[in-house]
């Protein structure tokens, strides 16, 4: 007998290895399954084969979105559509306040979930609570649908303060040294924030203690310890974090510039002169100038009013001397240079004028300055000796030489002589130097000038020969024989008996120089001792 052959035979066979796969999902919770709607079996929702696989949704939830002047004591509620896993859906919730999260207890009732803050929620700010798709599901293991943001606050104003106006306002010019700071906002301010907050480039060194704050908190005068600098730029910084008097912050920080003067012209100089000669050397740079006395202070006019202040560290002389500046006119353009001590009768000097002058709004002045000037004015030459005569006509003959003894006429006068001693005239001519080492042809000063007899010091000694055989050696007294025509008036020539000259010795005559030696009424000296020697 043959076997008979049944169709359906192997589709009723295969029924048991589907019932087989269902049973085995039915022994696994969903969540491990789907891990969370992104696993390896994430396609089966979709086959509805598994029972309650639709997502849970949010059916309430207090507060609200957008809600203000919320209850400090408010709790977080929740309630869900399905009842929910507690661990992952607590995990998925958070609740912050301005990037701070706040801490609190979970409680549950059937579906719906309940969030006790730890502290009031009586911040200023927004408050937000989120609960994540991500993390919130079922218990069936379905995720939240969406996910929750809700954003709430204590307070009923969240308008973010802003600054209305400034004083000065933003690129103002022009602005008084003495002024004031103001800055107006547009609602009450915590003054704490304000005062903490504000800050100035360069500093302003606000005294922030006398800060007059009126009109409700939204108006705060600042006041500057001292005056503000002429021709600064100044930079009011308010920031973000300044918040105002319900603890909203303000939307962006903001910045204030003002400019204080408007003066913005370089002053230059506009003459130099010395005193004893008016005349104006601004285009002299840098070429010696002559005619300077040594006593001459500089005379310096601007062409506006300067700092007297910035002159002392902007004026040098090289070489170097101490200085006082003084202003000459009420408005300030005007300085006198005058050094300390008489310069130097020939030197030269550099004096430098740099930029380190300002003018009364801190202008610099245009440009770096520089003169060269020699000491050789009317009053300012050296005193040199033309010679030592024997005789008033101040010939060539009868002048003693200075590079031998003299021993014979005509520079002695040998009929003066007693057998053992003699008595020589000597007239004193002096002069003053013409620039070169030689006397001026006049011999005098432009202005005339008068050689003190009391700085004159003449003195004679004996350097060779035996003891004195009579009296000792000595000069007679001294007096003033200029001529009468050598003008201007001047007192330039003297007259002395060098006495008790032993015959055949040798004698040292000296007429003082240098610092302890001659002067004139202008303070004017020889540079250095003139002397000749004699023997009869």
């Amino acid at each position: 007998m043959g076997t008979k052959s049944y169709p359906n035979m192997r589709v009723i066979k295969s029924i048991p290895n589907f019932l087989l796969v269902f049973g085995i999902l039915l022994q696994f919770e969903c969540s491990q399954l789907l891990d969370n709607a992104d696993g390896p079996l994430d396609f089966l929702p979709s086959l509805h084969i598994l029972d309650d696989f639709n997502p849970p949704l949010v059916q309430f939830n207090s507060p609200i979105q957008g809600a203000t002047g919320v209850d400090s004591a408010s709790h977080i509620v929740v309630t869900f559509s399905k009842e929910m896993n507690h661990q992952y859906t607590e995990s998925a919730f958070s609740l912050s306040n301005n990037g701070q999260t706040i801490d609190g207890l979970f409680e549950w009732a059937n579906n719906t979930l309940v969030f006790k803050p730890a502290k009031p929620l009586s911040s200023p700010g927004l408050y937000t609570y989120v609960i994540s798709r991500s993390r919130a599901e079922s218990k069936n293991g379905v995720n939240l649908l969406d996910d929750l943001r809700i954003s709430f606050s204590y307070n009923s104003d969240l308008s973010q303060p802003k600054v209305s106006q400034t004083i000065p306002a933003d690129r103002a010019t022009a602005v008084a040294p003495n002024s004031f700071l103001t800055v107006v906002f547009d609602k009450p301010m915590d003054a704490v924030s304000v005062l903490s907050s504000i800050s100035t480039s360069p500093d302003m060194n606000l005294e922030l203690p006398a800060t007059v704050i009126t009109n409700n908190n939204t108006r705060f005068e600042f006041h500057p310890r001292s005056d503000l600098t002429y021709g600064t730029v100044y930079t009011v910084t308010i920031p973000s974090s300044v918040k105002d008097r319900v603890g909203n912050q303000m939307a962006q920080t903001s910045n204030i510039s003002f400019t204080v003067g408007d003066d913005f012209i370089a002053p230059s100089l506009s003459s130099i002169q010395f005193s004893s000669l008016p005349t104006n050397h601004l285009t002299d740079e840098y070429n010696v100038i002559s005619g300077m006395n040594k006593t001459d202070s500089f005379i310096l006019d601007f062409s506006e009013p300067v700092r007297p202040s910035s002159l002392l560290d902007a004026i040098s002389i090289s070489p170097s001397q101490t200085y006082r500046v003084t202003q000459l006119n009420a408005a300030g353009s005007s300085y006198s240079v005058t050094f300390d001590e008489p310069l130097d009768v020939y030197q030269v000097y550099n004096l430098k004028i740099s930029t380190a002058i300002v003018d009364l709004q801190n202008n610099k002045l245009s440009k770096n300055y520089s003169y060269y000037f020699k000491i050789d004015g009317s009053f300012s030459q050296k005193i040199r000796f033309r010679g030592i005569f024997s005789n008033s006509g101040f010939t060539g003959p009868s002048q003693l030489f200075t590079t031998q003894i003299n021993t014979n006429a005509p520079q002695l006068t040998t009929a003066t002589c007693t057998a053992l001693e003699c008595t020589q005239d000597l007239y004193l001519h002096f002069c003053y130097d013409d620039g070169t080492g030689s006397c001026a042809p006049t011999y005098t000063l432009l202005t005339g000038s008068i050689l003190y007899l009391s700085s004159l010091q003449v003195s004679i000694e004996k350097e060779f020969g035996g003891s004195s055989v009579g009296c000792l050696e000595y000069v007679s007294n001294i007096t003033d024989v200029t001529p009468i025509g050598y003008t201007p008036a001047s007192v330039l020539v003297f007259h002395t008996t060098a006495a008790c000259l032993d015959i055949g010795s040798t004698y040292l005559i000296r007429v003082k120089g240098g610092s302890s030696g001659i002067t004139d009424d202008y303070g004017n000296r020889m540079d250095q001792d003139y002397s000749v020697r004699v023997r009869f």
